[in-house]
């Protein structure tokens, strides 16, 4: 009896051991699955890795404890069912995802970055060149020549790509560049038929041409008769360019980061990038400055945006005491308390008020001067790229080859030691290209 008693015993405890361990075999299995399972929708540093709310301790310590090889995580236990994760969990997974996913390339529908963002100091440069023309009695095509080597030069420059448009003002270091260019006619008289045949040729034939702007019949001033040494047609002049002010300081130029250059209709641009050149340059040397000579006469005159309407205002002020041209540098030279007053309020003041260019940007293709009669050639009216000295030009605004034959910059070319950069960018000079002009010869196609 006591041997049976021993044998039943024995069988008992076997039975139970095997029970203990399939049941603990298959407790871990279940386990381990649904652990895989939430691995597939929960990053492990998840502070819950399984729908049921089981902490990472206990799920680690059932991984140590287990002896039997891993189940693939595509097998299925024909008793348990996996369990999806909560939407919780699938939640922090894409969230997850969202913050450790590279950034990609923007696609070309994506919003793409401003380039004025590029930089918190960038400045986005507007140029505007501003030209008054009135007809002439045997209308002369000027107005065509000038008009369309200006089309050849802002269709070539608005279309080039930001970098090239940085790198040609030097972007490094002034840390401004041109962004885009355009030209503003208007026409003072009723009758110019070179100006219609002008505009209908660049807004009908060419309407996807939107940097040229025409202003017809805009009310011109007439001057009355007035004694002294300037004439008459001088005077109207000066009244011209006061009205061409008004209209382009109230219309175009409305962002401080514009500069206007004044330009008449019968003078070709020599080359845009030199005009953005010695801009660029100016407005990093002397930023406070009042204008930029960059030519002769009544050309080539750059202007920041918040002097150009008190200028207009000091030409129709003082047309009859000195011509238009003169009265220009006497104002960016501040020769007259009336223009000190003024630098003063645009706080302009400065001992640099005028920059002036050593190359001459622009030729004269006309015959017929308001003041002087005769033949526009020879020393007075150099070509393109020749030196801007006195007397061509007065001395306040000359380049001087003496005291500035390291630059290309006048009149004052001072050097700052201090900064390699500063002395390295003065130093850069425009070389003018080979041909001369760069559009001059083009021929007019209408």
């Amino acid at each position: 009896f006591i041997k049976l008693m021993k044998k039943a015993i024995l069988v008992i405890v076997f039975l139970a051991l095997i029970t203990s361990l399939g049941l603990l075999y298959f407790y871990q299995h279940a386990f381990i699955l649904k652990m895989d399972t939430v691995e597939e929708h929960t990053p492990l540093d998840s502070p819950k890795v399984s729908a049921n709310n089981i902490r990472s301790e206990e799920v680690q310590s059932l991984k140590k404890q287990s002896t039997t090889k891993k189940i693939k995580k595509t097998s299925k236990p024909p008793f348990q069912k996996p369990s999806m994760p909560s939407k919780r969990v699938r939640k922090t997974r894409s969230k997850v995802i969202s913050e450790k996913t590279e950034k990609k390339p923007m696609d070309d529908g994506q919003k793409k970055e401003d380039p004025s963002n590029l930089n918190e100091q960038t400045q986005a440069l507007h140029l505007i060149v501003a030209i008054n023309t009135i007809g002439r009695p045997k209308q002369e095509p000027y107005l065509k020549r000038t008009a369309n080597i200006l089309y050849n030069e802002l269709k070539t420059y608005n279309s080039l790509p930001l970098s090239k448009k940085q790198a040609m003002c030097k972007f490094s270091v002034t840390n401004s560049y041109v962004d885009r260019v355009s030209t503003v006619f208007v026409n003072m008289v009723d009758n110019h038929p070179v100006f219609d045949q002008t505009k209908a040729y660049f807004t009908k034939d060419h309407v996807d041409k939107p940097f040229f702007h025409f202003i017809d019949k805009a009310s011109r001033i007439l001057v009355k008769p007035q004694g002294g040494r300037v004439p008459y047609t001088a005077q109207q002049q000066s009244y011209d360019l006061f009205r061409l002010t008004q209209i382009v300081s109230n219309e175009f130029a409305k962002d401080p980061h514009t500069f206007v250059l004044l330009l008449e209709d019968d003078m070709e641009m020599c080359s845009l990038e030199a005009v953005i050149h010695y801009l660029c340059k100016a407005n990093f040397f002397y930023p406070s400055a009042l204008g930029i000579r960059s030519s002769f006469g009544l050309n080539g005159i750059i202007l920041p945006s918040d002097v150009v309407p008190h200028l207009g205002r000091y030409f129709k002020k003082h047309a009859a005491r000195r011509p238009p041209d003169h009265l220009t540098s006497e104002f960016m030279g501040l020769e007259t308390e009336e223009s000190k007053k003024i630098a003063t309020s645009l706080n302009r003041l400065t001992t640099h008020p005028v920059s002036g260019t050593r190359h001459n940007l622009f030729n004269h293709i006309g015959k017929v001067s308001t003041i002087s009669k005769g033949q526009h050639t020879g020393f007075w009216y150099p070509p393109c790229f020749h030196d801007l000295v006195f007397p061509v030009v007065f001395n306040v605004e000359a380049w001087q080859k003496k005291t500035c034959g390291h630059t290309d910059l006048g009149p004052t070319c001072e050097v700052d030691e201090s900064r390699s950069s500063h002395d390295a960018y003065l130093r850069q000079l425009f070389t003018p290209p080979s041909t001369g002009c760069t559009f001059c010869s083009t021929p007019i196609p209408f």
